[in-house]
């Protein structure tokens, strides 16, 4: 399904796919093994079961972790997958004066779960404790990526096939958690964390002591949105969303350590597709998606009162509610959903909003800082209000006809369609 290999050539530059000999080549491979059990639908033949379970190899084909049978994995399920290499301290990365050194352990972990809205399907969860050699060299070695078919030195003979649909891929340069990766499951353009601008490294004392924001640890993020097919040659790009440049100075240097790959721009290439073909497909799912703090949709909001039994509570001084609706076209709405794609949950707008020093301050200085890393992701790309209301004021006669079908009858409601000019996140 994925993983990474050493580069034979290990500067950042380099566009050599050429892996590193096998002693010293530290890569992991993830693979999907069709397997049958007596609940299995189909159990013949094995590679048409939709159960599978999955391994972890390293270059030298040792099986370090292998999960339970899964059941019903090939059943047209969306799944996300996290492999991981941490200290057994970890967060601490370094262990306690006289202690036993069993603590310079290191653990793999792979986590998958699938999530119908709300309602998680399955998941499994496997790790591994790996002594600090193997450990240490997987975490620091240079890694090239790949997802679906394994091939020798990535363009060479395939040594497995691959049946997946992928739609994104990402490398972090810190540890996720099994609640982090559920909320991304849950929505599908998410890629954030839950706390995305605390310290990454707050509990380590080596290398450089700057601050450094933990969304800025994504090293890469391919989301396949700007691929529409391969040219002549079978081949596509597919472009990193996440940060940084292609060329040899960085944007800037203050990540020290980190700079060398999160300040960089790694796109990727498609390979051994049809030529002049279409291998991508359009599907939709049902997916969440994390509301601005300002906007009000509740589940709540509708009460079923039967006749004859009437339980409101009334205060001493109650007050009527009534809600008004209307229909609003906002191009900064779209650029802070866009923005809640750093955030796995809504939870951190508690501190970065409600913080009482904030009391005392003129602006939300996290929030700011925040802002700033997304813009310059985006850079480059003019915003222009003009051209976005004029773009879309041929849809606005339809979309209101059809969204006004959906308003109660007897609540009130604003004609036409508002275009509304606002701060974003």
């Amino acid at each position: 399904m994925f993983g990474f290999h050493t580069p034979k050539i290990t500067t950042t530059t380099s566009t050599d796919t050429a892996w590193a000999s096998n002693t010293i080549d530290f890569g992991l491979q993830v693979y999907a093994v069709h397997a049958t059990t007596d609940y299995s639908e189909i159990t013949s033949p094995q590679g048409a079961s939709r159960d599978a379970y999955f391994v972890v190899e390293d270059r030298f084909g040792n099986i370090l972790l292998k999960t339970d049978t899964v059941r019903e994995v090939y059943q047209n399920t969306r799944w996300v997958f996290a492999l991981s290499a941490r200290p057994k301290t970890y967060p601490f990365s370094q262990e306690v004066d006289g202690t036993d050194n069993d603590d310079q352990s290191y653990i793999i972990e792979l986590y998958g779960t699938s999530f119908d809205l709300e309602d998680k399907r399955a998941s499994f969860d496997s790790s591994k404790i790996v002594n600090f050699v193997t450990g240490s060299s997987t975490l620091a070695s240079a890694k090239r990526i790949y997802a679906g078919a394994h091939r020798t030195d990535f363009s060479g003979s395939l040594l497995a096939r691959s049946d997946i649909r992928l739609n994104s891929c990402r490398f972090w340069n810190t540890f996720l958690t099994s609640s982090v990766v559920d909320q991304q499951a849950k929505d599908a353009d998410a890629y954030g964390l839950v706390h995305p601008y605390r310290n990454v490294k707050t509990f380590q004392t080596s290398g450089s002591s700057v601050f450094i924001p933990a969304i800025e640890s994504l090293a890469l993020n391919r989301d396949f949105e700007t691929v529409t097919g391969s040219d002549a040659s079978g081949q596509f790009r597919v472009d990193d969303f996440s940060s940084g440049s292609n060329s040899t100075a960085y944007e800037n240097n203050y990540q020290v350590e980190y700079a060398g790959t999160v300040q960089r721009h790694h796109s990727a290439r498609g390979d051994f597709f049809k030529a002049s073909d279409t291998p991508v497909r359009k599907e939709y799912f049902p997916s969440l998606r994390l509301q601005a703090p300002e906007e009000l949709s509740s589940d709540d909001m509708i009460t079923v009162i039967v006749e004859g039994s009437d339980d409101s509570v009334y205060g001493r001084s109650p007050r009527p509610i009534r809600h008004f609706f209307a229909v609003e076209k906002s191009m900064y709405d779209a650029i802070s959903n866009d923005m809640l794609e750093m955030f796995a949950s809504i939870d951190e707008f508690n501190n970065l909003i409600g913080e009482p020093v904030n009391k005392y301050r003129a602006e939300y200085k996290d929030l700011k800082k925040l802002r700033e890393i997304f813009f310059r992701r985006v850079t480059g790309q003019r915003v222009d209000l003009d051209k976005y209301l004029d773009y879309y004021k041929w849809f606005d006669g339809a979309l209101t006809n059809l969204v006004e079908q959906l308003f109660p009858a007897s609540a009130p409601v604003a004609e036409n369609t508002r275009n509304v000019v606002e701060s974003h996140v």
